[in-house]
């Protein structure tokens, strides 16, 4: 197996089994966003890769003409050569994706919000996050505590609307189950009863509605009414259009976090704080 081989299949496996928390991109059928979504070294490992096999032909020829002193020196400018190839091209590309993510918010600022996207807080607050969510997703459920923190923290002046990006298997189903609950009403008892119990219902990555019904249940819904409600065709048009505004805004992971139509500069709760303060400061 060449480099490049092994190095890719190592990135895959890496993202498949994370050790530190990261966004969720489970269940995607793999292609072009997916490769964006392994995270901003991908293209470089990549890059590396395919350069590190060309070093290699170049050193072998040295080998073949060169004595033991000059080896030494070519391998060693070989090796600094890869990493700063590698470091170089790390950086460059996550400038270039964090542009283009700016880019794709402002050009369509517009399907930020859909007038059906659930809003938490108040109506008029200047500051306004927007979160594409997973409901089976782990780190949105970590991290959705937090987002409640900064809107009480913040009374009147924060806002959160929810765009369902039902990226891992069988979520389509529970994010359909979430819009026939707010035909009863309890759109956000239902998504907190559905964060806080996802261990017991979302099994391997995968969600499992028969395992969400009495989770559903505890919170006052009338189950089979909205067995009926979510397969409703408004239901299913809604999904399909926070799933396409998704695709618009270049959104491949969940959670995905916009603060007055701007992304993070990258990923984590502290960069979510940092952006909700500078909003603050500015807008009040």
């Amino acid at each position: 197996m060449g480099l490049h081989a092994v190095l890719l299949h190592s990135l895959l496996v890496a993202e498949r089994f994370p050790e530190n928390p990261k966004p969720c991109a489970h269940g995607v059928p793999f292609g072009e966003a997916q490769i964006r979504g392994l995270g901003y070294v991908s293209l470089p490992l990549l890059s590396f890769a395919a350069f590190a096999d060309i070093r290699a032909g170049l050193v072998a020829a040295c080998y073949r003409t060169t004595g033991s002193m000059n080896r030494k020196l070519v391998f060693g400018g070989s090796v600094g050569m890869l990493l700063g190839a590698f470091v170089v091209g790390s950086v460059v590309y996550k400038v270039n994706t964090d542009r283009e993510k700016v880019g794709s918010a402002s050009r369509n600022s517009a399907t930020l919000v859909r007038f059906h996207s659930p809003t938490l807080g108040n109506p008029e607050a200047k500051v306004h996050i927007v979160e594409f969510l997973d409901p089976a997703c782990e780190t949105c459920r970590s991290l959705y505590p937090y987002v409640k923190q900064l809107i009480a923290a913040n009374p009147d002046r924060v806002r959160l609307s929810v765009r369902h990006a039902p990226f891992h298997k069988g979520s389509d189903a529970v994010v359909r189950a979430l819009e026939a609950a707010r035909k009863q009403g309890k759109y956000w008892p239902a998504l907190e009863a559905v964060l806080s119990s996802q261990s017991s219902w979302a099994i391997d990555h995968a969600a499992r509605l028969d395992l969400l019904w009495p989770v559903l249940a505890s919170v006052g819904l009338n189950v089979e009414q909205l067995k009926i409600d979510m397969n409703a065709p408004d239901i299913a048009q809604r999904v399909e259009l926070d799933l396409g505004d998704a695709r618009l805004l270049k959104v491949t992971k969940t959670p995905e976090f916009f603060v007055n139509g701007r992304p993070l500069p990258s990923f984590g709760l502290d960069q979510l704080q940092a952006l909700v303060r500078s909003e603050l400061a500015a807008n009040y």
